[in-house]
C-alpha cells in the first residue's frame, strides 16, 4: 500500500503564491498533515512517500525517455494562456472560465467540475487568470504530447481483454465513453518553473516542466521502488507491477477517473 503528495499539483503553486512561500516549504507544511489524516480514517501506508524526491525525478524522467525512444511521443505547436498582466504562461489550473460543454460559470482550465468534460484551456469561453482575474490572451507554444491514438489499441486489450469485474462499475463505463470517442495526443510538458525538468533538448526547453498530470500517477511505481530499495531489496517491487496477475486498487477523486483508468 503505498501513496504519497503529490507535489507539482497547480494548489501548491497557488498556495505557495498566494502566501508568499516556496512550493517546497508548502510541501514541508502540509505533508505530515496528510499522511496524519489517513491514518484517523484507519488507512495504514507501507510508504507514503512524495513526489518531491530524487528517486521519483529518475523515474519519471526514466518513463519519459522510454516512450520518446518507442515513439510513443511527439513534439507539436500548441495554443498556450497568456497572462499579459503577469508576463508568462499559465498553467491549466492557473485558468478559468465558461466550460465550451455545459456552460458551467467557473470551469477549471482542464476540466470541468460540473460536467466532468476535459479539455484544453484555450477552449474555454472568456478564460481569465485565477490570480489576479485579468482574461487571458492565447500565444502559441511548443511541447511535447503522449500518443494516447497510437496507444490506444494496446489500452483496449489491456482494459477489455481480461475480467476487470473487481473494478466499480461507473469506473469501467465511464472509460468505455471515452475510448468510444476515440483518443487524442495530450500534452505531458508546460511553461512552468516548478515540476520535473524535460530531459530532452535542456536549452530549448529550460522554461518548460514535465506536466503534473503526466508525473503524478507514475509516483505509484515511483513509491513502489522507493519501497522496494527501503528493504534493502530493490527488484522487490517487480513482485507486482511485473506480474500480470497483480491487481491494484486506487482510492481516488471520481474526476481523477482517467488519469487512472486510461493515461
Amino acid at each position: 500500500m503505498v501513496s504519497g503528495s503529490d507535489c507539482h499539483g497547480t494548489p501548491i503553486t497557488l498556495k505557495a503564491e498566494a502566501d508568499g512561500l516556496s512550493p517546497q516549504e508548502v510541501i514541508r507544511r502540509n505533508h505530515d498533515s496528510f499522511l496524519t489524516t489517513f491514518q484517523t480514517l484507519g488507512i495504514t501506508f507501507d510508504l507514503f512517500t512524495q513526489t518531491y524526491s530524487t528517486n521519483h525525478y529518475a523515474v519519471t524522467t526514466d518513463f519519459f525517455l522510454r516512450l520518446l525512444q518507442r515513439g510513443y511521443l511527439y513534439k507539436e505547436k500548441m495554443t498556450g494562456t497568456y497572462s499579459e498582466s503577469l508576463g508568462r504562461f499559465l498553467p491549466d489550473r492557473f485558468v478559468e472560465g465558461t466550460c465550451p460543454n455545459c456552460g458551467f460559470k467557473s470551469a477549471r482550465g482542464d476540466q470541468c467540475d460540473n460536467c466532468g468534460k476535459i479539455y484544453e484551456a484555450f477552449q474555454l469561453i472568456n478564460p481569465k487568470g485565477k490570480l489576479d482575474g485579468a482574461p487571458v490572451t492565447l500565444r502559441e507554444t511548443e511541447h511535447y504530447f503522449l500518443d494516447l491514438a497510437k496507444l490506444e489499441p494496446i489500452l483496449k486489450e489491456w482494459l477489455f481483454g481480461v475480467d476487470r469485474g473487481y473494478w466499480r462499475s461507473n469506473v469501467l463505463s465511464f472509460t468505455e465513453n471515452w475510448l468510444r470517442s476515440g483518443l487524442h495526443g495530450r500534452a505531458i510538458t508546460r511553461d512552468l518553473e516548478w515540476g520535473v525538468p524535460v530531459p530532452v533538448e535542456r536549452e530549448k526547453f529550460k522554461d518548460k516542466r514535465i506536466y503534473v498530470w503526466f508525473d503524478a500517477v507514475i509516483g505509484y511505481l515511483s513509491a513502489s521502488i522507493e519501497w522496494a530499495a527501503r528493504l534493502g531489496e530493490p527488484d522487490r517491487w517487480k513482485d507486482w507491477w511485473e506480474d500480470s496477475n497483480t491487481r491494484a486498487y486506487y482510492f481516488i477523486g471520481k474526476d481523477n477517473i482517467p488519469f487512472h483508468s486510461i493515461i
